[in-house]
């Protein structure tokens, strides 16, 4: 079992596999973790209803931002991929221009659209229309951290990939409430 095992890491491409599954595998506990803290600390601040009016609220903000991204962020890793092996890194650098520039638009459209119609989408979820017009704000940026992290999928850098899509978030909700205090 041992020479198996030996065997099966001297071959590259599960050696590659097996580290950067290993170290993804590690991250994703890491951010069930966190997200569970920070689920925990939300409650306790807030109560029962401030951590719903948070779910529900950062629940709108995700489907305006999937909708601002037209599926641009995942759309991106095959071309990236691609570029990267054929070291075409200014192909990367002009195809990320283009998907910046349309995802702008796309998220600054959806932003209007979520803090115009603000009270009409409080009623449908019953959220605070105020957190509704503040995550309104986050829709781009939001759509811009989404699609950064992506790219770094696409370059096959799986552990920062890795911890910016499962725990960057909820350490920096995290960081970001513990100051409040």
């Amino acid at each position: 079992m041992k020479k198996k095992i030996q065997k099966a890491l001297k071959d590259k491409d599960f050696a590659e596999l097996f580290k950067k599954g290993g170290t993804s595998f590690f991250i994703r506990i890491g951010g069930q973790v966190l997200g569970f803290l920070l689920t925990l600390i939300i409650a306790n601040y807030f109560g029962a209803k401030g951590l719903g009016d948070y779910v529900l609220s950062i629940v709108v903000l995700r489907i305006f931002t999937l909708i601002s991204k037209l599926g641009m962020d995942t759309f991106s890793i095959r071309f990236i991929a691609s570029f990267a092996n054929q070291d075409k890194w200014k192909s990367i650098q002009l195809f990320r221009k283009k998907i910046v520039l349309l995802l702008t638009v796309t998220s600054l459209i959806s932003s209007l659209l979520m803090y115009f119609f603000a009270f009409d989408i409080s009623n449908l979820v019953q959220a605070k229309v105020e957190h509704i017009r503040l995550n309104a704000f986050f829709v781009l940026p939001m759509a811009f951290f989404m699609l950064h992290y992506q790219s770094l999928r696409g370059l096959k850098r799986i552990a920062e990939f890795s911890f910016f899509y499962r725990m960057s978030q909820a350490t920096f909700s995290i960081i970001s409430t513990q100051m409040k205090q």
